[in-house]
């Protein structure tokens, strides 16, 4: 087993990013580590960085099923969606729908925060949608998928798995178009929610964690 001078290993611990507190303490400071000591204690310090991050809990309650009938490409269509209601920390945002046949299973999941979307589906300053922006949630950990966002949209048929927060208004000005989410949707909200201001400043120190849970669905 290869083992590391004190030299070294201040040195890899510096390079995995614990700050030099971290790097003076225990065997780090008094004799040499192994490679297994230092990956232990590197994941001690994510875990208490983990802890030191301010939550922010999304919970999709399910509430009862509805039926739907509209039009996808020009033909008629219908569907069964679950109709629920978001909360964030406690506090209900407003009203989210999910396609009944392909909804994730209820469980809690972790949340990654992305930026980019070919379909327009990150939110920006002012509720704009479009392909890039700050904000544009994603359930992580689901077996066997993924790309399951909490996205636009009001019809079981927008969803192939993804939450739906509301409806998308666009418009044309001199033939360039906007799409913006209106001041009550669920998703507009949602970013007011995460960043606490409608123009941030930085991205919060927070830790995602989403959990869906089945009551009258």
């Amino acid at each position: 087993m290869r083992t590391f001078t004190r030299r070294d290993a201040a040195k890899s611990l510096a390079a995995l990013g614990l700050p030099a507190w971290a790097r003076a303490q225990g065997k780090c400071s008094v004799s040499g580590m192994t490679i297994e000591e230092v990956l232990a204690a590197w994941q001690d310090v994510k875990k208490a960085a983990e802890m030191d991050r301010t939550p922010f809990l999304i919970t999709i309650q399910r509430q009862t099923r509805a039926s739907f009938v509209g039009k996808k490409d020009g033909k008629d269509v219908s569907g069964v969606g679950v109709v629920g209601t978001l909360f964030v920390n406690g506090q209900p945002l407003g009203d989210v729908l999910e396609n009944e046949a392909l909804r994730v299973k209820a469980g809690s999941y972790k949340g990654v925060l992305r930026y980019v979307s070919s379909k327009h589906f990150v939110q920006g300053p002012l509720g704009k949608m479009d392909e890039a922006g700050d904000v544009l949630l994603e359930v992580s950990g689901v077996d066997g998928r993924r790309d399951l966002l909490i996205h636009t949209g009001t019809k079981p048929w927008h969803s192939e798995g993804c939450i739906l927060a509301g409806a998308a208004k666009k418009t044309v000005v001199a033939g360039k178009s906007t799409v913006t989410m209106g001041n009550d949707s669920t998703l507009k909200k949602l970013r007011e929610k995460f960043y606490g201001a409608e123009i941030p400043v930085a991205c919060p120190n927070i830790v995602i964690r989403i959990s869906i849970n089945d009551v009258g669905a």
